[in-house]
């Protein structure tokens, strides 16, 4: 017996792959609210795939992180009881949009970086590694942070990034090193070594200044 399931986003018709990211009446907001000229695939299988490709083709890249944040409003309805807001699913891609831009889209005015090997250093016994990083972005300074951990076989535990608006990279830098303590923390993990090309930085949290 196949079990039919009803939309979590609208409670009215069975869900499928086509309901959910074209059909239901709530998600069909957050296409009106994009403002994109942009119609849905039919509903064969076959027809989704190259739909998506000729979206991607004509470097509609806000279309693929769209459906991606549908798929988790999805999800935070089943999981966590989430009220989904078109407003918000528009909200949450257009920022992720501008973040991959910013990310890898490239720059003009922002200086090549000098490509150099860094040396993994991997932790032991019940130690976690924690490698982080920060950068600052064009004239604006915009701020990214972001790191990984991994276990002492080298295994990935957790990673995460953030953005920090307007700073300096020392600023960026030291808030990506607190982000991944604060995640070691809650992982119940009090014995970190962490990597980071900040020296800097580094120095500060090694030796503070006297308050």
């Amino acid at each position: 017996m196949i079990e039919v399931t009803t939309c979590p986003c609208c409670h009215q018709y069975p869900e499928d792959v086509h309901h959910i990211f074209w059909e239901c009446d709530v998600i069909s907001r957050v296409w009106l609210l994009t403002g994109l000229a942009i119609t849905g695939p039919s509903r064969d299988p076959h027809t989704r795939l190259s739909w998506l490709h000729a979206a991607l083709s004509q470097e509609v890249l806000i279309v693929p992180i769209l459906l991606w944040e549908m798929w988790k409003a999805r999800n935070n309805i089943l999981f966590h009881r989430q009220v989904l807001y078109p407003q918000t699913i528009v909200a949450k891609a257009q920022a992720l949009l501008t973040a991959s831009t910013s990310a890898f889209g490239g720059s003009d005015d922002v200086a090549p970086r000098l490509e150099r090997w860094v040396t993994c250093i991997l932790a032991t016994g019940d130690q976690i590694s924690l490698h982080t990083d920060g950068s600052c972005h064009g004239n604006q300074r915009r701020a990214d942070f972001g790191g990984l951990l991994r276990d002492s076989n080298g295994r990935w535990l957790r990673g995460y990034f953030g953005n920090i608006g307007e700073t300096n990279i020392l600023q960026a830098e030291l808030l990506g090193i607190l982000q991944g303590l604060q995640i070691a923390w809650d992982m119940h993990v009090s014995n970190v070594v962490c990597i980071s090309d900040s020296l800097h930085a580094l120095n500060l949290i090694q030796h503070p200044p006297p308050v």
